[in-house]
């Protein structure tokens, strides 16, 4: 009798934690699907209910990166304040930064800078660029600026 309690307790223990696991993933994906839409407060619920804020998909691009990309700086302020990480790189090398600074978004090349992103660190695909050569590729003077002044190395 009390072996097939322990195996009860055994079965029900294993069931609530593979349980926990899809739900767990199902908030993740839902972070992930938020930080391209900016929805802010759909975000805050998921981080939360538990979502875990360096999750990837299966590019292994965070949703602190795919906010910055999209350009959502609420959105990447809040994943930093729950303790995103700001070098997480991606399945090519890439990180927040050099996605913030290929597309412009000054307010999030700052806000990744003061949370300690790394300025001269190099995508491991065939560009091999660092943020400030996407800002160069793209033009954004401005960007540009900050990178350097934070002391980005061509």
């Amino acid at each position: 009798m009390k072996r097939a309690i322990w195996y009860l307790v055994l079965v029900l223990s294993l069931s609530l934690f593979l349980v926990s696991r899809v739900w767990a993933g199902e908030l993740e994906d839902k972070l992930l699907q938020t930080a391209g839409s900016c929805n802010i407060n759909v975000m805050q619920d998921m981080l939360e209910k538990g979502a875990d804020v360096n999750a990837s998909n299966k590019l292994q691009k965070t949703a602190l990166m795919i906010a910055s990309e999209q350009g959502c700086t609420s959105c990447v302020r809040l994943l930093l304040d729950k303790g995103a990480n700001v070098n997480a790189r991606d399945n090519l090398g890439g990180t927040a930064l050099m996605m913030a600074a290929m597309h412009g978004r000054e307010d999030i090349v700052r806000a990744l800078l003061d949370k300690g992103a790394d300025v001269n660190v190099r995508e491991t695909g065939f560009l091999q660029y660092t943020a400030l050569g996407y800002a160069k590729e793209s033009e954004n003077k401005k960007v540009i600026e900050i990178l350097k002044a934070a002391g980005a190395k061509e």
